[in-house]
């Protein structure tokens, strides 16, 4: 939790100190702590103002909690935590910091009794629809921009990474591939498909085709459709906003797994030709080949209703069943987002 991301820590700083100097009560301050407490060498200044407070507010409180949880120090912030919890117990914006703080718990000390916690205090938050806990839930992801291996308790077993390849957060959209190849590039064409009316096998894991197996390494794959189709019938998808690297709000879908843990996935759009439905549409690479057309390729489609894993050439299918008409989609040539997967 040291640095989470290389961002404009003097302005988010001084966004803080005009917050604490002009509206002490603002309940907004916390997220800015946050952000300018992740750079370590802005932390004394933090808790210096921390130091020089008359008095304690709830909010102050919190934004010492995050301070502690940013530096590392989890014992002391779990004690500022149950010094606040004395007087606002219950209150929506310490529900959000002792989020925080399980968390941080648990990815320091590998307790599930801290995960399971966080995950119960986020229900609660889920369904508060205050600007308090709206704004944690766009602010967790972006605040959390780890790599790992999320366990959703599907039925086979499959772990889905955290965010996509090429990205710094979870709601960012990362590099976009043609199927079955290893870089990202400038232009998406026929022409310059290297798989486009190919045949090319199934490849997980193949390093001469799988784009998370080149640029991870490790385990980590590109998910077949088979693990496309059990995260999309087996999990929960909630369409939503979170923040990006950047700052700004991405839409895409909280995917939460049987056992309460959860991804996020961007709207992504896809590139080739252009740059389209970025930011309502979710397109994603399996490593499964159309058995019929090798023009295209298996891939995880989405929007705000919907969510399809299919082929190419005017079809595509929602489940083994259920065949919808549309036109182009799956096609090889298309710059689409990579989310690996650990078996």
């Amino acid at each position: 939790m040291g640095k989470i991301l290389d961002f404009q820590y003097e302005e988010a700083y001084a966004f803080i100190k005009e917050f604490w100097e002009e509206h002490p009560e603002n309940k907004d301050l916390t997220m800015a702590a946050f952000i300018a407490c992740s750079k370590t060498d802005q932390t004394e200044k933090v808790h210096g103002k921390f130091e020089d407070r008359e008095s304690d507010t709830l909010e102050l409180m919190v934004g010492e909690i995050l301070a502690l949880i940013c530096d590392e120090k989890l014992s002391q912030a779990e004690q500022v935590l149950e010094e606040a919890k004395k007087e606002w117990m219950g209150e929506e914006l310490l529900i959000c910091a002792e989020i925080s703080l399980k968390d941080a718990m648990y990815n320091q000390l590998g307790d599930k009794e801290y995960l399971e916690t966080a995950k119960s205090l986020m229900e609660i938050v889920e369904a508060n629809d205050s600007l308090v806990c709206q704004g944690f839930i766009k602010n967790y992801f972006w605040l959390n921009p780890v790599l790992k291996a999320v366990d959703l308790g599907l039925p086979s077993g499959t772990k889905w990474a955290s965010m996509n390849v090429g990205a710094e957060c979870p709601a960012d959209y990362g590099d976009y591939f043609a199927w079955g190849e290893v870089n990202p590039k400038e232009k998406y064409t026929e022409e310059n498909s290297v798989t486009y009316k190919k045949d090319v096998e199934e490849f997980a894991g193949n390093a001469a085709y799988d784009a998370a197996t080149v640029n991870w390494g490790g385990n980590w794959k590109m998910p077949t459709k088979e693990q496309m189709r059990e995260l999309r019938d087996d999990c929960k998808w909630k369409w939503m906003g979170v923040k990006n690297s950047e700052g700004e709000v991405m839409e895409g879908y909280k995917v939460t797994g049987p056992n309460g843990n959860f991804i996020f996935l961007p709207a992504t759009g896809r590139r080739g030709p252009g740059f389209g439905d970025a930011g309502s549409i979710g397109y994603y690479w399996s490593s499964t080949p159309d058995e019929d057309y090798s023009e295209s390729a298996y891939g995880l489609d989405f929007d705000s209703n919907s969510r399809d894993v299919h082929g190419y050439d005017g079809r595509y299918c929602g489940s083994e069943d259920r065949c919808l008409f549309g036109f182009g989609y799956g096609a090889r040539n298309y710059g689409q987002a990579v989310r690996p997967v650990q078996e």
